[in-house]
């Protein structure tokens, strides 16, 4: 009994660290300017709100389609817990953390923290944005309609239409928290706080972008991030095997990140 207690403090130690964070509240309010940056001047500014065309899907729609957003995002969603090995490692907290709980339960603590935060930047910036735009514009006019892609459109036809939008959220949320990861991971090989900041945006560019045309849309995290029908299934199944995908995904590079740890703390690592 006495002997958990350590390894539950562990993650409760990185949960702390998340919601006393400032950067986490910084990062989401990022996340809602820049959404508002995005929309105003293209369509609050040109579309009045009182000509009856322009509603909360067409806004929310532009904004989360716009590809040049996400590096954004993935940048804004790992800045709260992206360089926290860093800080571990360079005051040296990582040893009485790891004496009291062990190396795995140590990674294990910094992976879920930096995923979740990642993720919860993200889908709180964008339900926040959802909100405040919900108080202009009404959530479906019929025009939009036709904006809503495949798989999840159809959960906007449904009694909570607000799932479609969720569902993207939580696919975009799930790509960032993926990337934070990856920049864990590069920190605990070379433990600097800027290259740690710039690894996850480099690896999006270098994995995503320029590998996303080699790879099958089903296990692309470009498509997969963006809530594609990469099954041609209905909504929740395809929503289920993105996650599931993701966090698989997360869970490898997660193993990368607890062998340099290891290896680290073995003092092998130079």
């Amino acid at each position: 009994m006495h002997a958990s207690k350590p390894k539950r403090r562990a993650v409760t130690v990185a949960l702390y660290q998340l919601a006393t964070s400032p950067a986490f509240y910084l990062a989401i309010v990022g996340i809602v300017l820049l959404n508002f940056a995005a929309m105003w001047e293209t369509l609050w500014l040109e579309i009045p709100a009182d000509t009856g065309f322009i509603d909360f899907a067409y806004v929310m729609s532009y904004v989360v389609n716009l590809s040049y957003f996400v590096y954004l995002y993935v940048f804004l969603a790992s800045v709260p817990y992206v360089t926290s090995f860093c800080g571990d490692q360079n005051c040296q907290y990582i040893k009485p953390m790891v004496v009291r709980c062990g190396v795995r339960r140590y990674c294990v603590s910094k992976i879920l923290g930096c995923a979740l935060s990642a993720y919860l930047v993200i889908m709180v910036g964008l339900l926040l944005t959802s909100g405040l735009v919900l108080l202009r514009y009404p959530m479906f006019n019929g025009y939009s309609y036709d904006l809503l892609t495949p798989p999840f459109n159809e959960l906007a036809h449904g009694p909570v239409p607000m799932l479609y939008f969720i569902f993207q959220y939580s696919c975009l949320g799930m790509n960032a928290a993926l990337w934070a990861v990856v920049g864990l991971t590069v920190s605990a090989w070379l433990p600097n706080r800027f290259v740690a900041l710039a690894s996850p945006l480099f690896f999006y560019y270098i994995l995503t972008d320029l590998l996303s045309k080699w790879l099958p849309a089903w296990i692309s995290p470009f498509s997969l991030g963006k809530g594609a029908d990469v099954l041609g299934l209905p909504a929740w199944p395809t929503f289920l095997y993105i996650t599931g995908v993701f966090i698989v995904l997360i869970i490898l590079v997660g193993l990368v990140f607890t062998h340099l740890v290891k290896r680290r703390v073995r003092n092998e690592l130079v």
